[in-house]
């Protein structure tokens, strides 16, 4: 006979996937099926959001990132970002999210992060080896979008632009103009 797992087995292993579904940095949308009913979430049911923090972590410094905030498990704090008329990318200010209202769209994976599998996260473990990364790529004249643009093969049109990070030599600085 197989061992079933018990019933407090099953919980655990819920609360145990629940707990790891979100993670800092990870890039959201709000789900379809949810009604937009609050005005402040108006403004974000096309946009999408990175999550800021994630209640419900046990790790050290997950529950309070000095701002204060003090979240509840199942909820997050993501900044939406949405799109102005101009064309500009316009940051909006942290908002508490239920996370059964997000749906994940991307998560950063970086070599030698361990991972397990989303349905069995106490199951067998590994590491990345390898990261490939895909591209949606929009014409902004014509608004054709091509899918599966692998990454290498892009190169930014203003690699040098205010705000940016730049390197040279043994030094870091953050570009001011360009």
């Amino acid at each position: 006979m197989v061992n079933a797992p018990n019933a407090a087995s099953v919980s655990e292993q819920e609360g145990v996937r629940n707990e790891f579904a979100w993670f800092k940095q990870d890039v959201v949308r709000r789900h379809p099926s949810q009604a937009t009913t609050h005005q402040t979430h108006a403004a974000h049911s096309e946009g999408l959001g990175v999550v800021e923090l994630v209640g419900g972590h046990h790790g050290e410094g997950e529950e309070d990132d000095g701002t204060g905030d003090l979240l509840a498990e199942g909820q997050a704090r993501v900044r939406w970002f949405s799109r102005a008329a101009s064309g500009k990318l316009v940051q909006g200010s942290p908002v508490i999210e239920s996370t059964k209202n997000l749906e994940l769209v991307e998560r950063a994976m970086l070599h030698h992060d361990i991972v397990a599998h989303r349905d069995d996260p106490l199951g067998q473990s590994g590491f990345v080896s390898s990261v490939a990364v895909e591209c949606s790529v929009r014409f902004t004249l014509s608004g054709k979008v091509i899918n599966g643009v692998n990454a290498r093969s892009l190169r930014p049109l203003h690699p040098l632009r205010p705000g940016v990070y730049a390197v040279h030599g043994k030094w870091l600085r953050k570009v001011e103009e360009a």
